[in-house]
């Protein structure tokens, strides 16, 4: 028989940086850690669950963070019922030996009350120019100040996605980014059913892009309601 040790009360994924943010009028809090050992996966649910709970003012063991279906964008669930806390995580695993996490994986995590909220952590050097083709708009690259700037308009992009939640699929080149300062942006996503649209702002992370959006109100659906064409 395999004994195994006693599990200790912390889970071991903890905040290794913690930021403040306000966004359009909002606060949003937004968490980061290494990973080593866990699962990225499992560790961006983890420290999602203590951020929320954080946020919410209540127990850890009250909520649970768990995906949801089409998309798996993650939903913040207490007593069975999403609680009203918008939840994002964006995770990496580093392939570059230089990178400035040392080569262990991030996860970065952000809440916000009464909000949809987005977020996206990007190493600039792991994206390639290839890539920022099938994100960016003829217009959009051409107006970027350089190849960081035009990363930092990919996780706008990204992030903006998350928070529209709309939980279709990805088409970065019909989600607009207007810059409207140098660490803030308005973005707008023209879904299946409705448009969405909201503001942002990038965090400064250790050498990464770090983007995070709020969505403002998402207008419901009515009964019945069609595709826009």
């Amino acid at each position: 028989m395999i004994v195994h040790p006693p599990r200790p009360a912390s889970d071991g994924v903890s905040p290794i940086s913690r930021h403040r943010v306000a966004v359009h009028g909002r606060w949003v809090d937004i968490w980061v850690t290494a990973v080593d050992r866990w699962s990225l996966s499992v560790a961006g649910s983890r420290l999602a669950e203590r951020l929320a709970a954080e946020v919410l003012g209540v127990a850890r063991s009250s909520l649970r963070v768990a995906p949801l279906a089409p998309s798996g964008r993650p939903v913040v669930v207490r007593a069975a019922a999403a609680g009203d806390c918008g939840i994002s995580i964006s995770h990496l695993r580093p392939r570059l030996a230089d990178d400035p996490s040392g080569g262990r994986g991030l996860v970065a995590v952000a809440a916000c009350r009464h909000a949809q909220v987005g977020i996206d952590l990007v190493v600039p050097a792991e994206v390639s120019a290839a890539a920022l083709s099938r994100f960016l708009t003829t217009t959009e690259t051409a107006t970027a100040a350089d190849a960081r700037d035009a990363v930092r308009l990919w996780a706008a992009k990204e992030a903006a996605y998350k928070a529209a939640a709309l939980d279709e699929a990805f088409r970065p080149r019909r989600i607009v980014v207007e810059r409207v300062s140098a660490s803030g942006f308005r973005w707008s996503v023209d879904g299946r059913y409705h448009a969405v649209h909201g503001a942002g702002i990038f965090v400064a992370e250790d050498g990464h892009v770090l983007a995070v959006a709020v969505a403002d109100h998402i207008p419901s659906l009515s009964h019945g309601a069609s595709p826009r064409p």
